[in-house]
């Protein structure tokens, strides 16, 4: 980047807003105009800042994680809280995906990586973030209960349905083999087939 002079706005800020604009409307809704709009510049100075919607998406995902993730996966570890966290995340799913709500961003960018085959970088990203999940949420667990789960054939069939999809989700994302193998290796276990 050349040395000219100083940008007259704050890059947290902008950036802040233009996640926004991906949380609210996802990659597909959020148009350059509507990011330009959110976020206060004009539209040569935000793309010669950032690059265009691809550029301004992977930094959105970047200071998402940043910000929202982090903040979560510190509650999650947290020896006082951590359990209840769990439970309010675990209790997120019954609600139906609607893209249009402001879900989470990085499961609106696992639905459109999955269905369009995202780029390289932004595979990078969320197989990154899945670890840091998958191992956040494996922290958290022994604090929520230490009895052991006793399953209806329903909830276990349920179970074995959720994870054929949201596997073949994952790995459509780049998962890493390791999270992918636990998922089989789990719920294998929860339908009675490991050997």
């Amino acid at each position: 980047m050349n040395a000219g002079r100083p940008r007259d706005f704050d890059e947290e800020t902008v950036l802040d807003s233009v996640m926004n604009s991906f949380w609210r409307n996802g990659f597909d809704q959020a148009t350059f105009e509507q990011l330009v709009a959110d976020s206060g510049l004009s539209r040569s100075s935000l793309y010669n800042a950032f690059g265009g919607k691809e550029a301004l998406f992977e930094k959105a995902i970047e200071r998402y994680i940043e910000k929202q993730f982090r903040q979560f996966q510190e509650k999650l570890s947290d020896e006082q809280q951590g359990g209840e966290v769990l439970a309010r995340f675990v209790e997120h799913f019954r609600q139906p995906f609607d893209a249009r709500r402001k879900d989470c961003l990085l499961r609106k960018t696992v639905l459109h990586n999955a269905a369009k085959e995202g780029n390289a970088k932004e595979k990078h990203q969320i197989t990154a973030y899945l670890s840091s999940l998958w191992k956040a949420i494996g922290q958290a667990m022994p604090r929520r209960s230490k009895k052991k789960a006793q399953l209806t054939d329903q909830e276990r069939a349920a179970l074995v349905v959720a994870v054929q999809f949201g596997s073949a989700v994952l790995a459509r994302n780049g998962c890493d083999e390791a999270l992918l193998g636990a998922m089989t290796d789990g719920i294998a276990k929860v339908a009675g087939t490991e050997d």
